[in-house]
């Protein structure tokens, strides 16, 4: 282990931007983010403020619309191809906007492991590049309550027709994958887990550092899923589509409550938004005083989860 004093990037106080005296818009709130960010003259911040200008894209109509009518085709292509095999399971495509709390989290968690790595291998795996996840599909395959090795190898097989319909008849390009995180899986501890065999994870030559193949190598709570970005020369934002069953997505989203303790693993520092003074147009904060609770409603996903495609333009 080495004795290298840990770097601590700075970053500027996020509700600085989402609390404004007056109401504005949530593109107006990042645009000042990507401003503050820039003045601090700092090289990884600079990267930051890119990776946000980024991320605004998808408010663009210009860049989103495109892509929406490609996401149209290609789950029209996938039933299809589905109905052409005579396989008769059912798909559930899942549209999703990562949360802006998210998205800055996993800048700051690659800017921070970047600053500190302690090898070349390291830092070109965190780089800011291979954050390629702001927007993506989620394809589940209904197949049963319970995986099986064959359930589990029909996700390769969706998997190469997924890069055959963005790479061969849209022209989209594969990006090199994230790295692989939170591993040290126990398939004692999770004896259901089913881990396919070396003759089932059939992905195509050349594609095995474009996909993050976690059903081949599980994280250590047994999240499983297969993972493939992908950008358009085109409009140039990039997405990422993930594969996988029910009853996986079942398991590493219900079961266990994986992504409270993935996000308490994953950022130590997490963001703390100051929730009752975010003041953004598609934003609503309530407080219930009698029950000492209170309710958000996000439309604009702030901190949830949302269809990219049902922003407020």
């Amino acid at each position: 282990m080495s004795n290298k004093e840990q770097i601590t990037p700075y970053f500027p106080d996020i509700n600085l931007f989402l609390c404004p005296k007056e109401i504005t818009s949530f593109e107006e709130a990042n645009r000042n983010h990507i401003n503050a960010l820039r003045d601090t003259k700092l090289a990884y911040n600079i990267k930051y403020a890119n990776k946000l200008t980024e991320y605004q894209n998808i408010y663009n109509q210009r860049t989103i619309m495109p892509i929406k009518k490609d996401f149209s085709q290609f789950m029209s292509h996938m039933k299809s191809w589905k109905r052409k095999n005579n396989y008769d399971f059912a798909f559930v495509f899942q549209r999703r906007k990562k949360s802006y709390k998210k998205f800055n989290e996993k800048i700051r968690l690659f800017i921070t492991t970047y600053l500190n790595a302690e090898s070349e291998d390291i830092r070109r795996k965190y780089s800011l590049e291979r954050l390629c996840d702001a927007i993506g599909i989620r394809l589940i395959l209904v197949l049963g309550k319970y995986d099986t090795h064959e359930s589990v190898a029909m996700c390769y097989k969706i998997l190469n027709e997924v890069n055959y319909f963005f790479t061969v008849k849209k022209g989209y390009m594969p990006l090199s994958a994230e790295p692989l995180v939170d591993l040290g899986f126990n398939p004692s501890e999770y004896p259901s887990v089913v881990i396919p065999t070396e003759e089932e994870c059939i992905i195509p030559d050349g594609l095995e550092v474009n996909v993050k193949d976690y059903y081949k190598t599980p994280k250590f709570h047994s999240y499983q899923s297969l993972h493939i970005a992908y950008r358009s020369p085109q409009y140039g934002l990039p997405f990422e589509i993930q594969i996988r069953t029910m009853a996986t997505h079942t398991r590493v989203e219900y079961e266990t409550s994986m992504h409270d303790e993935h996000d308490k693993n994953r950022y130590p520092n997490p963001i703390i938004l100051d929730y009752p003074n975010i003041n953004l147009y598609g934003y609503q904060y309530i407080e219930k005083k009698i029950e000492k609770k209170y309710v958000v409603e996000d439309f604009i996903g702030i901190e949830e989860s949302i269809d990219p495609f049902n922003l407020i333009y």
